[in-house]
């Protein structure tokens, strides 16, 4: 989708209705970020302005864009990938900690949420990637709950 969404020589060929449903995922995206950042200023556990929790969400979608051209990219040199793991837990650590977090950010509750996301993923993974899920989201339902699932469940690290 990130592909698609930042080439315009290939959507542009799409319909209206593609287009709409392309536009809408990668807003979707967008929304899963910012909704439990926005719950955790809310929740006083992140102590930041709306400005600030615009540039956190741009800032976690530059390193997840970047993990995943990375990860994907079938033509890069194994020579020039690096672990993953080790290089995705410390960029996003040291873009977290410009941020005032009342609890500090460690590599174990990186590791913590990404096994949370792993299970819910595989526990609901048939509500995902499914046709009448993406009908839902176009029409804003977003994704069966996951932001504020995934917020509450950050409340258990």
């Amino acid at each position: 989708m990130r592909s698609i969404s930042i080439n315009p020589l290939i959507w542009q060929l799409a319909s209206e209705e593609k287009i709409k449903l392309i536009k809408s995922r990668v807003n979707l995206f967008r929304d899963e970020i910012i909704v439990p950042l926005t719950n955790a200023v809310e929740e006083g556990e992140l102590d930041a302005s709306a400005k600030e929790v615009t540039e956190l969400v741009q800032a976690i979608n530059f390193i997840l864009s970047g993990a995943i051209s990375e990860t994907e990219s079938q033509l890069l040199n194994n020579q020039h990938k690096s672990s993953l793991s080790e290089t995705f837990y410390r960029h996003i650590s040291k873009t977290m900690s410009f941020y005032r977090w009342q609890t500090p950010l460690t590599r174990e509750h990186y590791e913590h949420l990404m096994a949370l996301v792993a299970s819910y993923y595989n526990t609901h993974k048939s509500t995902f990637n499914n046709c009448q899920n993406c009908r839902l989201s176009q029409q804003g339902a977003g994704c069966v709950g996951t932001a504020k699932s995934l917020s509450k469940r950050h409340q258990l690290l």
